[in-house]
């Protein structure tokens, strides 16, 4: 059996009403509304029965509860109560737009499944990748080839090969060369991060990312197997054995938080086992303790502060050349350009130190002081 309709008017809902294919399915404990086409140019039935296709071109339109679908083209099966909707589709339920080149929809489950070119909205948020499974029912999106979610954080991109976004938690999940990017105002200057999977939350601003962490900022590298960006705060806490190279230096410790502004690192903290090392062609400064305190300029280092089992070990290359060793309960240290310019030993009496040895030989210096450097005590 064959038959067309040409130039379907808006009515035709009332052909489909008695249609046993679009009859009330049950979803679970619930009772989902009927799938009803609503125009289209041009109509056609092929098959018979339960094998009936009904096949409609032009300006097509259907209807589902509060789901509104759109497209150049559609099939829809009687049995099973299946269609395919062919580009451009548009599928639009007052929580979110859903454009792609072709959705294979369930109508009994409210399962999309969306095919090329996919995006998904829902107020700021957006989700791009070649394939989207989408529920009705959850408000749940798993996407999987070239997963692109944005601003779910403010002005964070997240990147991936998989992907899970879902609408009523604000919550967006990425895997498979999973990518943060953060960008400044002026799109000038970004923060990278690479991991094995990472999570968003929008309300909170914060993302989490999971296993073998690295990050790329201008001269910036970190490694670590967890780091949390706060958008707050513009904030990254790195944990899971961190280390951070800035320029000349390398800083670690069990936890490493930096504060960003505008993309440049403006301050930070070293809990546990704190260090910084700075290195040039000819001599290795370090600075470690229980924690240590920092703030930056440009990305480069202005002020030190070093709290409990403060050492401070420095190259001195004017006059006589050697190196200043300091320990006290706290050491602070302010740098001009990236040369130290001063350095104030704190500490209860009997507990400081300072040493000086000289590249040729031993120290000539008692443990209680130093000569070398501008020290305070």
């Amino acid at each position: 059996m064959r038959s067309s309709i040409v130039g379907i008017p808006v009515l035709l809902p009332l052909v489909f009403a008695g249609a046993a294919a679009f009859a009330q399915i049950p979803d679970s404990a619930e009772t989902r509304p009927k799938l009803v086409m609503r125009h289209a140019d041009e109509f056609v039935i092929t098959g018979e029965g339960r094998d009936e296709i009904y096949t409609a071109a032009g300006n097509v339109e259907f209807v589902q509860g509060d789901a509104r679908f759109t497209c150049s083209r559609a099939e829809y099966r009687r049995s099973g109560e299946r269609a395919v909707f062919y580009g451009p589709v548009e599928i639009y339920d007052g929580t979110r737009t859903l454009t792609a080149m072709k959705v294979d929809y369930n109508g009994r489950t409210g399962v999309e499944d969306a095919f090329g070119n996919v995006v998904l909205v829902s107020g700021n948020h957006r989700l791009s990748a070649e394939h989207v499974r989408y529920s009705q029912k959850e408000k749940t999106a798993e996407a999987d080839t070239d997963v692109i979610i944005r601003d779910l954080v403010e002005n964070v991109t997240l990147f991936g090969g998989r992907g899970l976004y879902e609408i009523p938690g604000r919550y967006g999940m990425m895997s498979e060369h999973a990518r943060l990017v953060k960008a400044d105002s002026l799109g000038s200057d970004s923060l990278v991060v690479d991991g094995r999977y990472m999570e968003a939350w929008s309300d909170s601003g914060l993302v989490v990312v999971h296993d073998s962490v690295r990050v790329l900022k201008d001269e910036m590298r970190a490694v670590c197997s967890l780091l949390r960006y706060c958008a707050e705060q513009d904030s990254i806490m790195l944990t899971g054995s961190p280390v951070v190279w800035q320029e000349q230096q390398r800083m670690s410790g069990d936890t490493v938080s930096i504060v960003l502004e505008e993309m440049k690192i403006r301050k930070g903290r070293l809990a546990g086992r704190a260090e910084i090392v700075s290195t040039d062609t000819t001599s290795a400064d370090m600075m470690s303790g229980n924690t240590i305190f920092f703030s930056a300029e440009t990305d480069s280092l202005r002020t030190v502060h070093v709290v409990g089992q403060a050492k401070s070990v420095y190259y001195v290359d004017e006059d006589e050349t050697g190196t200043n060793t300091f320990t006290g309960d706290e050491i602070s240290m302010t740098f001009q350009g990236k040369k130290l310019h001063r350095l104030l030993v704190e500490s209860a009496p009997g507990k400081s130190s300072g040493r000086f040895v000289p590249d040729t030989g031993k120290s000539t210096v008692p443990d209680t002081a130093a000569t070398k450097g501008k020290t305070d005590e």
